[in-house]
């Protein structure tokens, strides 16, 4: 995944204060409106800055399905990125198994299979030297 920062057409410095700190580590936490705070216990990677604009590619941890809020280290706390519109969330949909079944080979097919490659041995060994 990649997230990249957008100035929304406002002022392209909008982010120069917090590029200038440099790397920010970047963070998941369950969104939950019950929460007590905000916790940098998930690490998901540091967006990085070039010419304004923060990046930050990664992969999604291994977690639950649901919506997480994406956070950041900053000023000695953890903060959650968003405006007035809302935070920014993602959503984790639960895995879909990808798992391809083997073919069933007969008992003819295995046997053939099973020839051909003791075959194949006994041609390389039977190799003359020079």
């Amino acid at each position: 995944m990649e997230l990249t920062t957008d100035t929304g057409g406002r002022d392209p410095n909008v982010y120069a204060s917090i590029a200038a700190a440099g790397a920010l580590p970047v963070f998941l936490q369950r969104a939950a409106a019950q929460s007590a705070g905000n916790s940098c216990d998930t690490p998901i990677g540091d967006m990085t800055w070039a010419g304004g604009v923060g990046k930050l590619r990664f992969q999604v941890p291994a977690v639950d399905p649901g919506t997480y809020w994406i956070l950041t280290a900053v000023q000695g706390g953890c903060w959650r990125f968003g405006d007035s519109a809302g935070v920014l969330t993602l959503t984790v949909l639960p895995s879909v198994k990808t798992e391809v079944p083997l073919p069933v080979l007969g008992g003819a097919a295995v046997g053939a299979a099973g020839i051909i490659v003791v075959g194949l041995l006994v041609l390389r060994l039977r190799r003359p030297t020079r």
